[in-house]
């Protein structure tokens, strides 16, 4: 049986986690989730030492709804869930002595930003429960008010109302393991054990060329086979976490390879030179299995069926990219108008409807968080896209008149969850409550702006401090020059009268890479020469205070 392969895959996935601390502290980046809706949170107990329970912490307003426990990622233990004034405890029927999958499904309030949620073993002694601090799992958690697409529409199931939506196979590129296609599509989920697309009927004895599920601990799961042999693919992380996430299939024979990727990039593949025969697919199932009731519980969109295994440059770029069914190798399903009747088999059963999206195609959605840093502002943005666009930080006193800060280009960060990530640190903004939103130019040219983000810095203490290249009160900065420069340049200054003062360098991160001077200046005008040599290409900032404030001008260096 099926089930057989998908027990050995999980339990080789879960027994490769790391063995630093009994919780896996393999994804500790801030995952985005939208308000008002239902989310999976995952941890991954490693098993090394015995837990007889857990506390759980979620973000303020968010509420646990459903607690599913797998041993060794696919035998699930009932677990009594028990509420504790602001905590969940969760008692296993047995000690978690081997590595086990939590997932706990919540919904999330309405209050944005970020907070953590946390997971605290426990341990019952002679003296009570004794908790370990020590091995607490904590992760950040962001959420962000969605604002729904009327334009884009998207595929909802009722599970178990009815019948999947049926594509007849002959209006589709052929798919078999001997003809090249690629398949993607977007999926949207926090349902587990569900059928998202199959050409399978069920039957054991049946040859099928491909089937996506999502499995018992929140992976999807790839499989194509025949009588006695399947051959199968799964992703390393859940992807039945409540949010968007775009998967592709290319299948390319002739080199023997088989690609699953998600969000744009390769995460398993499959290697298979001597091909069984798998036929045709005769029809397509889209939220079940061709001959079973709908099992998906979800969102789907932009459903692309190809005659040719796409690059995985191109599924990467264009998986944004509203295509339509006009070229002879793609048929595209966007839900946002009926379906041709020669593509599906029979009529629209009654558990498929259309509804508005919040998933946003055609530009790469930026999400921009801030943080304060002694009257400091750090903004932290990432893009779904791996590409590198230009930049233009933008800040406003009053959320409707803003003013280019500085211009950026290139990724400035390590990637965070797969997505590049890039910073920026204002140094004055000079205001208790500042408003800050980044304009994005892509390659086509087009120009995209974030949603605006409003940060409160409170009563400010250095209240002469002003906007970059303003001018300090008996301080004036005149920049460098040359700017751009290339190793060596010069900054020029001028004081009214004798003060101390410190030049620094500082990165966009908001960390000093240099100190040019610190000492009482005479009045007059000075120079002091900055060698940027052992640094990396780059735009920074001189940081220039003195004991009525601080001023800010930005450079760039080009090697």
């Amino acid at each position: 049986m099926r089930i057989c392969v998908v027990c050995g895959l999980v339990a080789t996935a879960l027994t490769g986690l790391e063995a630093q601390a009994q919780f896996s502290r393999s994804q500790n980046t801030a995952h985005r989730y939208a308000a008002g809706t239902t989310v999976n949170l995952y941890a991954h107990w490693q098993g090394e030492a015995s837990a007889d329970l857990l506390y759980v912490t979620l973000p303020p307003g968010w509420q646990l709804r459903r607690t599913t426990v797998l041993r060794r990622g696919y035998q699930p233990v009932s677990v009594e869930v028990r509420l504790e004034g602001t905590r969940y405890l969760l008692v296993p029927e047995r000690p978690l002595n081997a590595p086990h999958t939590l997932v706990l499904t919540a919904e999330t309030g309405t209050l944005t930003g970020t907070a953590p949620w946390s997971v605290v073993p426990a341990t019952r002694g002679p003296s009570g429960i004794v908790q370990d601090p020590s091995r607490e799992l904590r992760r950040p958690a962001a959420l962000y008010a969605p604002q729904l697409d009327p334009v884009n529409q998207a595929a909802r199931w009722t599970p178990d109302a009815g019948a999947p939506l049926l594509l007849r196979g002959a209006a589709l590129p052929p798919l078999s393991s001997l003809s090249a296609h690629s398949v993607e599509l977007w999926l949207k989920t926090a349902a587990l054990n569900q059928v998202v697309l199959s050409t399978w009927d069920g039957d054991e004895e049946s040859a099928y060329p491909l089937e996506l599920v999502i499995d018992p601990a929140g992976r999807l799961r790839y499989y194509r086979g025949q009588p006695g042999t399947h051959q199968a693919m799964a992703t390393p992380h859940p992807v039945a976490d409540g949010r968007w996430h775009h998967v592709a299939i290319r299948h390319a024979p002739e080199a023997g390879w088989t690609h699953l990727l998600v969000d744009g990039f390769a995460v398993d593949s499959l290697y298979a030179p001597a091909l069984f025969d798998t036929g045709s697919a005769t029809a397509v199932a889209l939220g079940g299995r061709r001959t079973g009731p709908v099992t998906f519980d979800g969102l789907m969109d932009e459903v692309r069926f190809w005659d040719h295994a796409r690059p995985t440059t191109q599924l990467r770029q264009e998986r944004r990219r509203p295509l339509a069914s006009e070229a002879p190798s793609l048929v595209a399903l966007s839900f946002d108008a009926p379906l041709p009747r020669t593509l599906q088999l029979g009529t629209e059963p009654a558990s498929f409807e259309r509804v508005a999206t919040h998933l946003q195609l055609g530009q790469p959605p930026l999400q921009l968080e801030a943080t304060t840093l002694g009257g400091r502002v750090q903004l932290q943005w990432t893009l779904e896209d791996a590409v590198e666009p230009v930049f233009f930080v933008e800040r406003s006193v009053d959320g409707q008149v803003f003013e280019e800060v500085v211009r950026l280009e290139g990724q400035l960060a390590q990637a965070a969850d797969g997505r590049p990530a890039y910073q920026f640190t204002d140094f004055a903004p000079n205001a208790q409550v500042v408003f800050y939103r980044i304009r994005t130019k892509t390659v086509d040219g087009a120009h995209h702006l974030s949603a605006t983000i409003k940060i409160g810095l409170g009563e400010r203490l250095d209240e002469a401090a002003d906007v970059p290249d303003s001018p300090l009160a008996g301080l004036t900065l005149h920049g460098n020059f040359p700017n751009p420069f290339n190793q060596r340049t010069t900054v020029g200054y001028e004081v009214e009268e004798a003060q101390q003062v410190r030049i620094e360098v500082w990165d966009l991160s908001g960390q000093p890479v240099a100190t040019l001077l610190d000492r009482v200046e005479e009045a007059g005008y000075h120079e002091v020469s900055f060698d940027a040599s052992t640094l990396p290409s780059g735009t920074y900032f001189l940081r220039v205070q003195t004991e009525r404030g601080v001023v800010a001008h930005p450079m760039t260096l080009m090697k």
